[in-house]
This record gives structure tokens, sequence and C-alpha cells, in this order.
């Protein structure tokens, strides 16, 4: 027979037979247990947690003096009101790198030679020499029409009085075409036929001398390739 210091909470739930027979009622007998297991634990919790929270947590005087660690009351209507006071501050328009190119390289203009007046050629052999572009057939030394005005100009200030009997060396280049010894034998045979023309002309061969130099000496700025570099120059020998 079951006694009531001998009863538990699990026997009472599973059986609801403690103490019948002592007349003992099953509310008596579990005021005991439930008072051990559940009432004393809880006032041990309470009065722990009170004795060891601090008196300014539970009620700080200002959101300010409120402590930053352990539990606080009162302050998340302070930290609202501080978050609406607070001014986000606008981020300031961030401005786009603007990526520079590089300019393109400037094509070269295609070289148009000029005809040049014999009243021009007069006045720059007269002061020593002068530089001519006499178009031939491309790798050949034969004129082109181009060519036949311009040595018809040159013909003409060569003829002049003021030059009468003035020696003139005529000189041939051409652009370079990856053969040195070709670009030099085809300037000599160019500056011969202009030299031909001139005598063809009426002028006395022994007035001139014709050299030819290659891909020697282009023009200043210019590449070695450029058309530009095809060209006479008329020296006046003394």
């Amino acid at each position: 027979m079951a006694t009531r210091s001998e009863c538990t909470l699990s026997d009472w739930l599973a059986h609801m037979k403690c103490d019948r027979k002592n007349n003992v009622s099953r509310v008596d007998a579990y005021l005991p247990v439930f008072h051990r297991r559940f009432v004393m634990p809880t006032r041990f919790l309470i009065t722990t947690a009170a004795l060891l929270l601090p008196a300014a947590a539970i009620a700080p005087a200002s959101a300010e003096e409120a402590p930053t660690r352990g539990w606080t009351f009162g302050t998340n209507k302070a930290k609202k009101e501080e978050k609406k006071q607070r001014v986000t501050p606008t981020p300031a328009p961030q401005q786009r790198r603007r990526t520079t190119r590089a300019a393109p390289e400037p094509k070269p203009e295609p070289f148009e030679p000029k005809l040049v007046p014999s009243g021009l050629l007069k006045t720059a052999l007269a002061q020593g020499r002068s530089s001519i572009t006499v178009q031939f057939e491309p790798g050949s030394s034969a004129l082109q029409s181009d060519g036949t005005e311009q040595a018809e100009e040159l013909f003409r200030a060569i003829s002049s009085p003021e030059l009468i009997g003035e020696r003139y060396l005529i000189a041939g280049y051409v652009e370079s075409t990856g053969n040195p010894g070709a670009s030099l034998d085809l300037s000599r045979q160019q500056a011969e036929a202009l030299v031909a023309y001139l005598v063809e002309k009426g002028i006395p061969r022994s007035r001139f001398r014709a050299r030819g130099y290659g891909d020697e000496r282009p023009r200043v700025g210019m590449e070695a390739t450029s058309p530009a570099n095809r060209r006479v120059e008329v020296i006046k020998l003394d």
C-alpha cells in the first residue's frame, strides 16, 4: 500500500489511485508534488534574476545612460525616435570616368605634284638650285604628259637670256622599293631622260650633267617609301 510520502506525480497522473485507502483526496496528494517541482524552482529563478540584474538596467534614467551590455528595458522608444531624427546623408552622384580614346593617326594625303612655272624656276636657279617633280611612267624613264609639261617649263627657264651659259646638275631621286640597286639605276635613267629632252629642245649637252641618287635622300619629313620622293633637283654648277 502506497503512502503519501511514497506518492509521485507520474504515479498520480498514470493511475490516479494514490492514498485512496487512507482517504486522502487526489488534490491533497498532488499539491506537495506540484509545490516541490514547480513553485519552488520558479521562486528560485525569480530571486536569482532580481539579484543579478543591476538596478540601472531595469529602469535607466535616459536612453543615453542605458547600459550597452546586459538586458535593457525602456530604451526601444528612445532608439526609434533617435532613428527618425537621424538624417541619412544623400550620397554624392558618382561621376562617370571618361575614357579618352587615342586619336587615330591622320592618313597621309595622296601626293599631288604641283607644276612649277618657268618664272619661279628662273628665280630659283639664279640663286643656285631648284627642286621639281617630273612625272615618269611607273618603274620607267618615259615621261608622262604631266612630266613633259614640267620639263617644258624647265626648258624655258634654262634657255632664258639670264641663264645662258650656266651649267647644271640634273639629280634624279625615287622612293624606296626595297632594292637599292634598282632604285639607283632608275633614278639615273630618269635624270638622263630629262637631259635628253632638254638637249632635243636645242640646249647644248655640255651644259648638263646627269646623276642618279636612288632612294638615298628622301624629302624632309617624308618616309622613304612616299611617292613625294620622286623628284628631280636642278643644281647650278660652278
